[in-house]
């Protein structure tokens, strides 16, 4: 068989010229269909073309693997024969191309199979070509999907419902501690005829029984300037204050001679006389007299 009679082209990479040997044909994906044509010029029409490919990627499988077959002659060029191939692993296989079982002298040329593509998203192409879903996803619904995503999908609903739930059982507590605290309005029996213990700025003191035990109640009194009332009564705290905090006041003119307390502005009723131990000696007071020690 003569070299000048003889040509290779891949269908897809036609435009490159004749393959050649030892040199790259062409180059497919996993599981692509490629078509190779052979032209055989004034040959003998009964020759027998055959075809074989060794797989030497041997890094991804176990042994060399071998496909091959008889060429198929074109009806309306005898001179044109073809075959087709598919390779499912990735890597660089060698064409071989026989006539009556001698390979000619363009053989063998080497076949570039790279990785498939994958249209699914997330997903990629495995060893033999398939595809199959990227590293951390999971099949949900029909499709692969990133775990994070679905971390944060199942993630923010659980912390909402963990967060909800203990908004609810913190109220919850809150409502059963402040129940302890809490009276209710009809609990309260103030008697026919309220008695007042005592009146302020704000409200009145009065008596009430409340689940059989007597108790003072504070009223509020309406108002209609409740500003200028909290005014007064502030005031009435600072001069409490400076009064009894003033150095220059002591304790025996704190109080005027009939033992009443003194009235403040802003504050009404009238309290228990308070007593005077200064010069009598009592409560613990320095201000009473001194028993001196007889002389002899």
């Amino acid at each position: 068989v003569k070299v000048s009679e003889l040509e290779m082209f891949a269908m897809s990479n036609m435009s490159s010229g004749a393959c050649t040997r030892m040199r790259n044909c062409d180059v497919i994906r996993q599981r692509e269909v490629a078509t190779f044509v052979v032209l055989a010029q004034n040959q003998r029409r009964n020759t027998s073309w055959t075809w074989a490919v060794i797989d030497t990627h041997l890094q991804e499988r176990q042994s060399t693997a071998f496909l091959g077959g008889s060429m198929t002659q074109n009806e309306s060029n005898p001179d044109m024969h073809y075959f087709n191939l598919s390779v499912n692993y990735r890597g660089t296989h060698i064409i071989s191309v026989f006539a009556d079982g001698i390979e000619v002298p363009f053989s063998p040329v080497l076949l570039q199979v790279v990785a498939a593509e994958c249209s699914e998203p997330n997903t990629v192409p495995n060893l033999v070509g398939l595809c199959e879903g990227a590293e951390n996803t999971v099949w949900i619904g029909g499709h692969y999907v990133p775990l994070s995503t679905v971390l944060v999908g199942v993630f923010i609903p659980l912390l909402a419902l963990v967060c909800l739930g203990v908004y609810l059982l913190f109220r919850h507590k809150m409502h059963k501690a402040d129940s302890q605290w809490m009276i209710k309005e009809d609990e309260l029996s103030y008697g026919t005829s309220p008695e007042i213990l005592g009146q302020g700025t704000f409200g009145l003191v009065v008596k009430a029984s409340y689940r059989g035990t007597n108790v003072a109640v504070k009223r509020i009194l309406p108002s209609l300037d409740r500003a200028h009332n909290y005014s007064k009564f502030r005031m009435a705290i600072r001069m409490s204050e400076a009064a009894f905090m003033s150095p220059q006041t002591t304790m025996d003119n704190r109080f005027d001679r009939s033992g009443t307390a003194e009235q403040f502005p802003g504050i009404e009723g009238s309290h228990q006389p308070m007593h005077d131990y200064s010069a009598r000696g009592g409560g613990g007071g320095g201000g009473g007299k001194r028993r001196g020690k007889k002389g002899p």
